[in-house]
């Protein structure tokens, strides 16, 4: 965030630098005083001074500067420096930053333009988007944590309804059978389990049938029930 606006202070104090030079070979400072209120429109700007290459303000926001010497050293400290650009931060105002443009005519050094630009917006904008990430985060979580319970309720359901059916098949109740529709590994174990139950009602069936014919009975859970052994005297 801050590169963005050292960017942006930068590219603005070299245009503005690059549109103050024909005045500034001509020393026009009333021109050079409409172009300062005119560059003041832009909302952006908090701080505007033309300096010449002695130093002696020109132009300014601050009408009262003009003609005075001023050092920016002595309020600011700097920051960083590309190329002949400068930046620096006022000691008393830790969200205005100055960039310090050159106004060049060719080779010649006509003077310097300083452009002051607020950081409160940026800071603004760094709350508003942890903001917008910490939303966007906590309804990740939430959607997450709402799919993981619903892919673990969607995996626990059938597998209930599984486990009841085979403790009621240990019980012996063989018309047990999962109706259950799916479309997915699920159906074919709810087969499965069908198939199976089928299978062991036919032969119990069979083996009540077939016991039937011999004569000896079948209990109710499907095991022969022995003959009773006359007492002995």
């Amino acid at each position: 965030m801050h590169d963005l606006v050292f960017d942006y202070g930068s590219t603005l104090a070299q245009v503005m630098a690059a549109e103050s030079v024909e005045d500034m070979l001509l020393e026009d400072q009333l021109s050079l005083a409409a172009q300062v209120r005119d560059m003041q429109a832009n909302q952006d700007i908090v701080h505007l001074t033309v300096l010449d290459r002695h130093g002696q303000v020109v132009a300014a926001d601050d009408p009262a500067a003009v003609g005075s010497f001023q050092a920016l050293e002595s309020q600011a400290r700097l920051l960083a420096e590309r190329g002949e650009m400068q930046i620096y931060q006022l000691r008393d105002k830790a969200d205005l930053l100055i960039f310090r443009a050159p106004i060049r005519f060719q080779e010649h050094l006509l003077g310097h333009m300083e452009v002051g630009v607020s950081t409160a917006a940026l800071d603004h904008a760094a709350r508003i988007s942890l903001l917008a990430m910490l939303a966007l985060f906590a309804v990740t979580l939430i959607v997450v944590l709402f799919g993981v319970f619903w892919l673990a309720r969607r995996l626990q359901i059938p597998l209930d309804l599984l486990q009841r059916a085979m403790r009621r098949t240990a019980a012996g109740q063989l018309d047990q059978r999962i109706r259950l529709t799916r479309r997915d590994e699920f159906a074919r174990l709810f087969a499965s389990y069908n198939a199976m139950a089928d299978s062991i009602e036919a032969r119990l069936l069979q083996a009540r049938a077939e016991q039937s014919q011999s004569g000896n009975p079948v209990n109710q859970n499907g095991t022969d029930r022995l003959p009773t052994q006359p007492p002995t005297k």
